[in-house]
């Protein structure tokens, strides 16, 4: 144990050494790289801007399109949850809380099938 952290240490001791035999880029180069690698950012969030303003831009279109099944959806939902009694009183167990959610779960995903 002793032995390993010993040749440990011997290594991070040599290691600024080593600096010296690494060839540093010059300043036009760095200077070359730092303004590629802006331009490329740049161009970046534009691509990512343009993608989610096509991607707003179809899901409100999709929205538009299905609001009326989605409103038929709200209704059902509202039927079924007076036809079982949600709210009539204010005890209002876990289990009914927890039955709620499920429906709501699944008219949601009945409603993303259309």
């Amino acid at each position: 144990m002793c032995g390993g952290l010993r040749s440990f240490v011997a290594f991070l001791a040599e290691q600024p050494k080593q600096l010296k035999h690494l060839e540093w880029p010059g300043f036009r180069n760095t200077l070359r790289t730092a303004t590629l690698t802006l331009i490329l950012v740049a161009a970046f969030i534009v691509v990512l801007s343009s993608v989610d303003a096509a991607l707003c831009y179809i899901l409100s279109w999709l929205l538009q399109k299905s609001a009326l099944s989605y409103r038929e959806y709200l209704l059902i939902a509202g039927d079924l949850i007076d036809w079982l009694g949600f709210g009539k009183d204010k005890s209002t167990t876990a289990a009914e809380i927890q039955a709620y959610l499920w429906i709501v779960h699944w008219l949601t995903l009945q409603f993303m099938k259309d």
